[in-house]
């Protein structure tokens, strides 16, 4: 095992129970469009939102193409009229209040932030992640925040990579370790960029990427055992 001494986390399903804030987002969002909410409908949602985030990896689609987009492939899912661009503040807004963390999360970075530099990084919207993060139980434990909107460019681009390490003044990059949920985000954008990294793999998926990860683990508490 290699000596570390920053972590850069990924925020949603890696520290935060991303599933459990667009869940209760999009209850409230139905809850204004006096649409029966059930497990169907946000199924719905979840799974057309999470085909753009993908296009959105690739770069075939913008911020912004992806956020009024997925409402109107919602609405026209349910049969519905409405205004996309509305509907997606108003959800930013709900998902805002969402700092659900997942378990562990908050026992493990109090530890790790005793011994390493922890930063978050993400692909996430500023006005949802901003106040998510700064409302949340770790936000202590992390230094800085970089969210991919801000930025300009995203994960798994070795350029988002690049622009934290310049940030924090990082030459030597095998200090570093980049822990997230994501094959396609986290892990593959920390060897473009030539990082090491950890992906969090609670459902014991199978990697579908050329090069495996660094390391593998399926609890975060194993983050404490391995470093």
């Amino acid at each position: 095992m290699k000596t570390y001494k920053i972590l850069l986390f990924d925020a949603d399903r890696t520290l935060f129970d991303f599933n459990m804030a667009e869940y209760q987002a999009i209850r409230k969002l139905c809850g204004y469009l006096e649409i029966p909410f059930s497990d169907n409908v946000y199924n719905t949602y979840s799974t057309l939102n999470d085909a753009l985030w993908k296009q959105f990896e690739k770069k075939e689609i913008t911020h912004s193409f992806l956020q009024t987009n997925r409402f109107e492939q919602f609405l026209n899912k349910l049969g519905r009229q409405g205004d996309p661009e509305k509907l997606n503040s108003m959800y930013l807004s709900f998902l805002a209040e969402g700092s659900y963390l997942l378990n562990d999360a908050f026992y493990v970075c109090e530890k790790l932030s005793k011994k390493y530099d922890m930063v978050i990084i993400t692909n996430g919207l500023i006005r949802a992640q901003t106040n998510r993060f700064n409302n949340s139980d770790i936000a202590p434990f992390f230094s800085k925040l970089y969210i991919s909107e801000k930025i300009g460019v995203q994960k798994p681009d070795k350029k988002y990579f690049e622009y934290v390490l310049n940030d924090m003044s990082i030459h030597d990059k095998s200090s570093v370790l980049v822990i997230g949920d994501s094959l396609s985000s986290d892990i593959l954008g920390a060897q473009n960029a030539g990082l090491d990294s950890c992906w969090f793999n609670p459902q014991n998926a199978e990697c579908t990427l050329p090069t495996p990860p660094t390391y593998t683990i399926s609890a975060l508490t194993e983050l404490l055992e391995m470093l």
